[in-house]
């Protein structure tokens, strides 16, 4: 889906618009997951390179809803999380470590040449969870818009 040579700012932006647009693809599929709280966004800066510039990357919004869904529910979101990743030219992958013992369920979508992945993460009720789903987005490093211009014009020179 996004290049290398995306600036941070372009990549998050993008990203943004993905994980709405997949969130509103949940609800419009899944009737017990309606409404989404959106979390902030944290940027990791990364130390300096070689060329004197700093990386950026970081987890973007989360979007978060408490909902009893059923282990059907998850098969779907499984579905449509397939589709989606697919479609954007994402490595599918998904973690069955903890679904039949804790009713935990963990699907990952990551791009191998910029480290950018889409998580979604869901519990079902039971003694041990908060029911909930979640829809997180990690922006591998970068560099911003402006840094990636004064690479430009230094190579140029």
């Amino acid at each position: 889906m996004t290049s290398e040579n995306i600036s941070f700012e372009c990549a998050k932006k993008m990203w943004e618009s993905c994980i709405s647009d997949f969130a509103e693809i949940i609800s419009s599929e899944i009737s017990m997951v309606e409404k989404w709280e959106i979390r902030k966004m944290r940027v990791d800066v990364y130390s300096k390179d070689e060329n004197g510039l700093k990386k950026r990357g970081g987890s973007l919004h989360k979007y978060f809803a408490k909902s009893e869904l059923k282990k059907e529910d998850v098969e779907k979101i499984w579905s449509l999380f397939q589709d989606f990743s697919e479609n954007i030219s994402l490595r599918v992958e998904r973690w069955r470590n903890n679904e039949k013992d804790l009713n935990r369920y963990k699907f990952e979508a990551t791009n191998d040449n910029t480290d950018d992945s889409l998580l979604c993460s869901i519990n079902l009720p039971n003694e041990w969870n908060k029911p909930h789903i979640s829809i997180s987005v990690f922006v591998g490093a970068r560099y911003r818009q402006i840094d990636l211009e004064s690479i430009a014009i230094s190579g140029e020179n």
